[in-house]
């Protein structure tokens, strides 16, 4: 994995995974230059899920590093359609559409409903999940239609609501 200030080191490994895997490298068998630092990565990011949950415990702002690294799976994922990811991806989805507000379709720094927490979101932590959730259902992965659509109605009121006040 690789470290990260303040604990963040599930969103830093996810972003490494991404910039490896934007330049062509695979976890999977196929040879390459980085394959060795990807794989390693992949297995320490399959033992920090814990049922779909991707947050690193004990860090603030918790749903940024749980969509980076949910974005990272799924890409791998979508990649190679490892099996030994697929699950995983799958209760990855599950997890960021439980965490997702119900009323508002936003996503903030916890899970809607954990201890109470009930924010009806914001447009960064929202941006992580909705591209997750994208990157899994592009690789395959079945997501609510329900889900997205209402972030799409999230970051619409958001876009209105920003538009009136700038008018």
């Amino acid at each position: 994995h690789w470290d990260a200030p303040g604990g963040h080191y599930v969103a830093a490994t996810g972003m490494a995974m991404l910039a490896y895997m934007g330049w062509g490298v695979k976890h999977t068998d196929e040879p390459g230059p980085y394959q060795n630092s990807l794989t390693n990565a992949v297995k320490w990011m399959l033992k920090a899920e814990r049922e779909g949950d991707m947050r690193a415990s004990h860090t603030k702002y918790m749903l940024y590093d749980h969509g980076m690294a949910a974005i990272a799976l799924a890409e791998a994922y979508a990649l190679t359609k490892d099996p030994n990811l697929k699950p995983v991806v799958e209760r990855i989805v599950k997890f960021t559409v439980r965490a997702q507000n119900p009323e508002t379709g936003g996503w903030r720094y916890w899970p809607y409903g954990e201890n109470g927490y009930n924010h009806r979101g914001d447009m960064s932590v929202t941006g992580w999940q909705i591209m997750a959730l994208k990157s899994a259902q592009l690789g395959g992965i079945d997501v609510p239609p329900r889900s997205l659509n209402k972030a799409l109605q999230f970051m619409t009121d958001i876009d209105r609501k920003s538009t009136r006040l700038n008018s």
